[in-house]
């Protein structure tokens, strides 16, 4: 009773449902597909970015109407 050949027998490897990425990819051919990859990642951290600088220019705007002793106080306490 003869069944074929056995997969990995000789030394091939075993055939398997899921492909792995080529190496440097992720698997996926599509044009554009590691930029979006990138951006799935990065949005957080530009969210977050933004965010600070928008703070940051808020603090400037107020802190400008408090005078020089304030806004070099301001100014120390801001790079803690």
């Amino acid at each position: 009773m003869s069944t074929g050949p056995v997969p990995g027998a000789h030394g091939d490897p075993p055939a398997s449902p899921i492909r792995a990425p080529a190496p440097g990819g992720t698997g996926d051919s599509t044009p554009g597909a590691g930029l979006r990859e990138l951006l799935h990642l990065a949005w957080p951290v530009v969210l977050s970015r933004s965010t600070q600088s928008v703070v940051g220019l808020c603090d400037a705007l107020m802190s400008a109407r408090l005078g020089d002793e304030a806004r070099r106080a301001f100014g120390a306490t801001r790079s803690i």
